[in-house]
């Protein structure tokens, strides 16, 4: 229980400093924006934010009857996700904001505009739960300092799921069968499961990737220990060497000075000899 609890304690730690962190590049890229000389730099996060408000426009269009509104208004905030990613390209400005901005609009985006159609379509919440299933992936991964990347599955879905939630406006203004809302709310929810499934696995991969070069560093430090200290010895041994050497070097010096000395004084040297050797 204690481990738990210090498991989501780090997790909301992670959140906070994340939140911060993007809120803070976000006030940034306004300031930017503002200025008319940089404002082309967030050309691409303008676009991006811009899908926050497309339920403001879809839905009552949709409501209302007005059906070439409803499809005027997708195609619009549909060509969005397009366009961002070609115009930071265009102009590199690619960034780790923008990636989180884009996941961030893309699920707003799809949830706001599924709510209204769960009166109408209950089986479309299926497709609500699958994107609360992705994003608390993707969350996950970067709370544990992972940098999950949009796969091509989830472009797909996103794609599928944008349709499908025009198609349903449509419906209730048309009555259009429920047999092909069905067949779009069920094919979009196998994307959604492929999609899950995709960045579960990516997660997965990224943790196992984090442990693997956890255990290198490990041996490295532990090899980097064993090497200092082998090069320690090998600054003390040569200490040692040098006064064996020395003391070698006295004995020889103190016998051939005996045999230059009287027999009393060379029984004195003699004892001084037996006490070094």
């Amino acid at each position: 229980m204690i481990k738990l609890n210090e498991y989501f304690k780090s997790l909301k730690t992670s959140f906070d400093t994340k939140w911060g962190a993007f809120v803070s590049e976000g006030k940034k890229c306004y300031k930017e924006f503002k200025n008319p000389k940089t404002r082309y730099k967030q050309i691409p996060n303008a676009l991006t934010a811009s899908r926050l408000f497309a339920p403001l426009f879809i839905i009552p269009a949709a409501l209302t009857g007005n059906l070439f509104l409803t499809g005027l208004f997708a195609l619009g905030f549909a060509a969005t996700d397009g366009l961002d990613g070609y115009f930071a390209r265009k102009y590199k400005t690619t960034s780790e904001f923008g990636r989180e901005l884009d996941a961030l609009t893309d699920k707003i985006f799809a949830i706001t505009l599924i709510f209204p159609l769960l009166f109408n379509n209950p089986l479309i919440i299926s497709n609500l739960i699958m994107e609360f299933v992705i994003g608390g992936v993707n969350v996950m991964s970067r709370l544990n300092n992972n940098m999950p990347k949009t796969a091509i599955i989830g472009k797909v879905k996103t794609g599928a799921l944008s349709l499908t939630l025009v198609i349903n406006y449509i419906a209730l203004a048309l009555g259009i069968s429920p047999t092909i809302l069905n067949f779009f709310t069920g094919s979009t929810l196998l994307l959604q499961i492929g999609t899950a499934l995709k960045y579960l696995s990516n997660y997965r991969k990224d943790e196992i990737k984090k442990k693997e070069e956890s255990k290198v560093e490990t041996k490295v430090e532990n090899t980097e220990l064993i090497v200092t200290d082998n090069e320690k010895q090998k600054i003390i041994e040569p200490k040692e060497t040098e006064h064996l050497v020395n003391r070698e070097t006295q004995i020889e010096e103190l016998k051939k000075l005996r045999e230059s000395m009287t027999p009393v004084v060379q029984k004195d040297e003699e004892e001084k000899i037996k006490k070094l050797g």
